[in-house]
């Protein structure tokens, strides 16, 4: 009853502790630089467990590491498990039906001063999957956790120091993605997908091998701009019921409204909006 004692010897036999009292059961007080519990089972049959916890409370922590003061060191290490051939380091399970919200695992990083923490680390030395997901309708979610902030998914294919192959796709508020190569020491955009209109814009050429281009609407164009909102040049496709006609439209120095510059119509015929210029010993001839 609150007493102590001290002994040295080994115990052999069975031995439980019971405690009815809302007191701790047994407590270890380890002031050495030795351990202060270590469990030594060298029955090598397989269905020998170092450590059962049969544990029925239903709203209490099972396992609590309490504020612990380690600092360059493992809260909690596994090491040196060589023998593994088709088991597993680490296995949670979970069978329960009932839908509440839950997660099966958390890692909480509470410090947003804390930027140079890696919520967590995998690595694989081998060929196999770092990240492996499977499901019924299997998804990765990254989401910001503010209204203004945004998501990235970053793919680095070496570790030069250059970070010449290093990818981003991001996602903003409004919800533009856009497809980033690092290069000149930040990143560029190469593809940004409007978030409202779901418009496309390529900072570089594109080219299509082995398939179609693909326009869909009642009216569609390929506009081409000095720069944003400044158009120079328009091939339209124009469709009325199952007719189509292709139209070319310009504008002058970007100056007034663009306007039709000539037609092929679904019949075959061109039309021009001014006359034909073939300049000297140049002949039209017409099939």
């Amino acid at each position: 009853g609150g007493g102590g004692f001290s002994y040295s010897e080994v115990l052999t036999g069975d031995m439980k502790i019971t405690n009815a009292n809302a007191t701790t059961g047994l407590e270890i007080e380890q002031d050495g630089d030795g351990v202060a519990l270590k469990l030594n089972v060298d029955n090598t049959t397989s269905s020998a467990i170092a450590l059962l916890i049969d544990a029925e409370t239903s709203g209490a922590d099972v396992i609590k590491v309490d504020g612990p003061t380690t600092t360059t060191g493992k809260v909690l290490n596994i090491t040196d498990a060589n023998a593994l051939t088709t088991g597993n380091l680490i296995f949670a399970h979970s069978g329960n039906n009932s839908t509440a919200t839950r997660n099966l695992v958390s890692i909480v990083n509470d410090h947003a001063s804390a930027t140079g923490t890696t919520a967590l680390h995998i690595q694989q030395d081998s060929t196999g999957n770092a990240i492996r997901v499977e499901g019924q309708n299997a998804n990765i979610r990254l989401q910001a956790s503010n209204d203004t902030g945004y998501v990235e998914f970053m793919m680095y294919p070496d570790i030069a120091t250059d970070n010449a192959d290093l990818r981003k796709i991001k996602v903003v508020d409004g919800g533009t993605m856009t497809f980033e190569s690092y290069r000149g020491g930040s990143f560029a955009s190469d593809l940004s997908i409007d978030g409202a209109t779901g418009d496309a814009t390529f900072a570089g050429d594109v080219t299509i091998s082995g398939g179609d281009m693909t326009l869909t609407g009642a009216t569609t164009s390929i506009i081409g701009e000095q720069s944003a909102g400044a158009n120079r040049g328009k091939i339209k496709f124009v469709t009325s019921s199952s007719d189509g006609d292709i139209v070319f439209e310009t504008t002058t120095n970007g100056a007034g409204a663009i306007t039709e510059a000539g037609r092929f119509t679904h019949e075959g015929h061109l039309t021009l909006a001014q006359n034909i210029n073939l300049g000297d010993n140049k002949a039209l001839t017409m099939g």
